[in-house]
């Protein structure tokens, strides 16, 4: 197998794909992986693309899986205000990893993570990056559901909204891990009590026993089936909604 691929999920999805990460680490420090290392790619879409990166970084040897886990545990448990706008958890779920990001990060991914988004044009992958800004705003575009967000959302002056909206089938590459959350909107967006996460762990480490000892896929990827309409008026809402100022903080965390 030569790629994987995260889709969706929102938060209910951390735990999931933690697991399925975990599965991945061990097949793929097997002598004789059934994983081509030095070729794999990685994609995702929404929550997905930061698993994307996640799963890079781990496997590659730039964050410790532990200690990933217990970060996240405090992105759950962190009082927030109730409120529908998400920007700040998505932040605190980059800066989760962002710490680990070597220097030169940009030159590893690209062309090796692809992150997707969704435009006026269609779904794309993004997967060329010039420095860590870049692929920090990438990972905000991908997730970013409109009305749910006050992030400006855009690369190159064009604005980038969550990756799943637009998404099908036909954008995964052949020969590819698909690791799928089955739950949508409006729960993928609230955080998973803490009682179910260790079920839904277990659950991603069973999705790639699975794959690696049958060859059974993942069956069920909801797609989202973004009419033009639809898709018209998240990019309306979107651009409706009041925007934070987060440059100045990502260039800090970025570098």
């Amino acid at each position: 197998m030569t790629n994987i691929y995260f889709h969706h999920g929102g938060f209910y999805a951390i735990p999931y794909y933690i697991g399925a990460i975990q599965q991945l680490q061990k097949e793929y420090n097997k002598q004789n992986s059934k994983l081509k290392r030095q070729k794999i790619k990685y994609y995702g879409n929404s929550a997905g693309s930061g698993f994307a990166m996640v799963s890079y970084l781990i496997l590659k040897g730039y964050l410790d899986l532990d200690l990933f886990i217990v970060r996240i545990e405090k992105l759950f448990d962190k009082k927030r205000p109730i409120s529908p706008i998400l920007t700040s958890s998505c932040f605190d779920l980059i800066n989760t990893m962002v710490d680990c990001w070597p220097n030169n990060l940009a030159q590893l991914i690209t062309g090796v993570v692809h992150i997707g988004v969704s435009t006026r044009t269609g779904h794309k992958f993004i997967s060329k990056f010039a420095n860590n800004y870049e692929i920090y705003n990438a990972l905000m575009c991908s997730g970013n559901v409109s009305g749910c967000s006050n992030y400006e959302s855009k690369i190159n002056g064009q604005v980038c909204l969550d990756g799943a909206y637009l998404f099908n089938n036909e954008h995964i590459p052949k020969n590819s891990i698909i690791i799928a959350s089955d739950v949508d909107a409006p729960l993928c967006l609230t955080i998973p009590p803490k009682i179910i996460r260790p079920l839904l762990q277990e659950k991603g480490i069973m999705t790639i026993k699975q794959y690696f000892s049958q060859g059974i896929r993942q069956k069920v990827i909801i797609i989202l089936n973004s009419t033009p309409l639809r898709m018209s008026f998240y990019f309306w809402l979107h651009e409706k909604m009041e925007k934070g100022v987060w440059e100045e903080e990502i260039r800090k965390k970025t570098g």
